[in-house]
């Protein structure tokens, strides 16, 4: 009948609300109390509400029982299912009084209403600057715990000791050189980048060449990977021409028509 009626009859001696069933009065006074007897076996997060634990573990497991049947994309949460709706529905029931402007949610009316109060609740405990979105915080910290490298010349500072190495040659003029082709580097990478695409492949010597060790092979002679490319064209080169010699010597006494001639000294001139 309390359904009907819409009794209250039990109520918090904290702070005076009335409920209807007395189990939510107790579940209502845990809030008061601070008592979390639900804790999560994973990472051991405790919880003031069974049904509160029931949803935390999804975070873990990865189920999403509720899925929209517009889109069909799914959620671990009922109130989240409840927002994304709205998106189809393009309902928007939060209204700002100030500019009208309408929203989705409500914390994100409430994060606009700051444009016109002009509040920043989130406050930095290095410099107390303060601002309005916790993103914003964010960001800001890292000013706060990144390290930087600070130019002895200039006073520049950078993120990391590689990017103030590079900066360092601006003013000594030194430049990563290549020993093989002879150009010159403003940055070490630059460098690294030459010389993995132009550098011989050299296998590295014991130290019995050093020595010198008759049996141990020169690599220094051995020829580069483009010279080997040369060498296997030329190859490839001289069997085609050889091929085409046999078959002029079998096709002499032979009268060709003009069109095989052509043909012919087509083929002749691709293979120069």
């Amino acid at each position: 009948m309390i359904v009907h009626t819409g009794e209250r009859p039990y109520s918090c001696d904290q702070c005076g609300t009335d409920f209807k069933h007395l189990y939510s009065l107790k579940h209502h006074m845990t809030i008061h109390t601070g008592e979390k007897s639900h804790r999560c076996l994973v990472c051991g997060k405790a919880f003031s509400r069974s049904q509160t634990l029931v949803e935390h573990m999804r975070v873990h497991t990865g189920e999403k029982p509720y899925s929209c049947d517009q889109c069909g994309k799914e959620f671990k949460f009922s109130n989240a299912i409840k927002v994304h709706m709205r998106i189809h529905t393009r309902e928007k029931p939060y209204v700002c009084e100030v500019c009208e402007k309408k929203f989705t949610q409500s914390s994100t009316l409430v994060t606009h209403m700051r444009v016109h109060t002009g509040e920043k609740p989130y406050k930095c405990e290095k410099c107390e600057k303060t601002f309005s979105i916790s993103s914003h915080l964010n960001s800001h910290m890292r000013i706060h715990f990144r390290k930087d490298f600070k130019c002895d010349q200039c006073d520049k500072t950078f993120r990391s000791p590689q990017k103030l190495s590079s900066h360092y040659r601006l003013h000594t003029g030194d430049k990563p050189n290549c020993e093989e082709s002879g150009k010159d580097f403003r940055s070490v990478r630059n460098h690294l980048k030459h010389v993995k695409m132009f550098k011989t492949e050299e296998k590295t010597c014991s130290s019995d060449q050093t020595l010198g060790n008759p049996t141990q092979k020169d690599h220094s002679l051995e020829p580069t990977k483009g010279e080997r490319a040369a060498e296997a064209g030329l190859s490839e080169l001289k069997v085609r021409l050889k091929k085409l010699e046999i078959r002029l010597q079998s096709i002499q006494t032979v009268e060709l028509s003009p069109v095989q001639l052509k043909d012919l000294h087509c083929k002749s001139l691709k293979l120069h």
